[in-house]
């Protein structure tokens, strides 16, 4: 297998709490050149890694011994480090959101699309073994047509860190706090599964007293024809991201890899229809010799990690495979999504898509009592 050297432009938490390790796993992939402007975080990775400290975005993706460049600044400086690896003939995974609006993600497709390079963006809930179950289980037409669907996610904020000093907390770095964040995980997710959406309506408050978005609520009309809700919460104390998608067959509820009392399992299924011989082999049922039963199941696929499935995927378009993962198109009609619930908050009308990719839309932002 040939091996792949690989830029790190950005050395935050989240490339050495989740990339390293996942890195380090896997053969054929190397981290030769990091660049941050921090360059107390540069040294840390590059000490992990061996690899070589840039001075200079443009000198970390321009190595000779560079094919393909990871983009983990914060949110604002994600187009340039698209473009700056593109116009170097590097292939790129950008952490999601692909960028703060919509015309810096339409810049960033263009560049690759240029250059002929491979743009994945980071939407790594796609890999979690719950998610892929239910993508299976909707292929085989287990709950039938997807005509609603519901989600939340929540988290404390405290979990990000840094506290206070995290670029997240910073409207100009992050584009916002809550849906733009882990937001857009959940909506990449419920594109995948229920389809593109046709229309927005939203609600953003603020519980923190920082004036950014930590309490949403998103109504979607999809383009084919479900309609469901989707709730984002940054202000709770306890984690949990169950969702639930209605069909005319059946009923599917699946987890992100965050587990509470609440969840009796990864994934279960209501189903008349009977399981693919894949998918029963994850049921556990009440005898070993009794067939799976229908009506209410549970599901219990072996865990994996994410991040080591996301490069997987990346490193093997990297190679040539065929793009398997969220391309750059997706990322940029998760944040079509963002920006239309921005739209809605403000006119407090329904928005349809898609968007005119260079409208200024503002994000929302709330006086410390979280009143508009």
């Amino acid at each position: 297998m040939a091996q792949i050297g690989l830029a790190i432009v950005g050395c935050g938490a989240v490339v050495t709490g989740r990339h390293l390790p996942a890195l380090a796993t896997i053969p054929g992939a190397q981290v030769c050149s990091v660049y941050d402007p921090d360059r107390e975080a540069a040294r840390r990775v590059a000490a992990a890694t061996g690899a070589k400290i840039a001075t200079a975005l443009e000198e970390a993706v321009g190595s000779k011994d560079v094919q393909a460049v990871v983009i983990a600044s914060p949110n604002a400086f994600h187009r340039q480090g698209v473009e700056a690896a593109a116009d170097a003939g590097k292939h790129v995974l950008c952490e999601k959101p692909i960028a703060t609006n919509l015309r810096d993600a339409q810049a960033a497709l263009e560049a690759a699309r240029r250059a002929g390079v491979v743009l994945q963006v980071g939407f790594h809930h796609r890999f979690t073994s719950e998610f892929r179950l239910v993508r299976r289980l909707l292929q085989a037409g287990a709950i039938g047509a997807v005509h609603s669907f519901q989600a939340t996610m929540s988290e404390p904020l405290d979990v990000i860190p840094g506290g206070s000093a995290n670029y997240r907390l910073d409207p100009k770095l992050s584009g916002g706090l809550t849906l733009i964040d882990f937001g857009s995980h959940r909506i990449d997710q419920l594109r995948v599964l229920a389809g593109d959406a046709r229309e927005i309506s939203a609600y953003f408050t603020s519980a923190g007293g920082h004036g950014l978005d930590d309490n949403v609520v998103l109504l979607v009309a999809a383009q084919s024809g479900a309609v469901g809700s989707l709730s984002f919460h940054r202000f709770s104390r306890g984690a949990l991201a169950p969702a639930t998608l209605i069909g005319t067959k059946g009923v599917v509820c699946f987890n992100a890899y965050v587990a509470n009392p609440f969840h009796a399992a990864p994934v279960a299924v209501f189903t008349e229809e009977p399981l693919p011989p894949d998918v029963a082999a994850f049921t556990r049922p009440q005898d070993w010799w009794s067939p799976p039963r229908s009506g209410w199941m549970e599901l219990w696929p072996p865990a994996v990690n994410p991040f080591i499935e996301e490069y997987k995927a990346f490193l093997g378009a990297v190679r040539g495979d065929p793009i398997s993962a969220a391309t750059g198109e997706d990322g940029y009609k998760a944040l079509e999504v963002v920006i239309a619930a921005y739209k809605a908050h403000h006119t407090r009308r329904a928005v349809a898509l898609p968007l005119d990719p260079q409208e200024n839309v503002p994000l929302p932002t709330f006086t410390p009592a979280g009143s508009r």
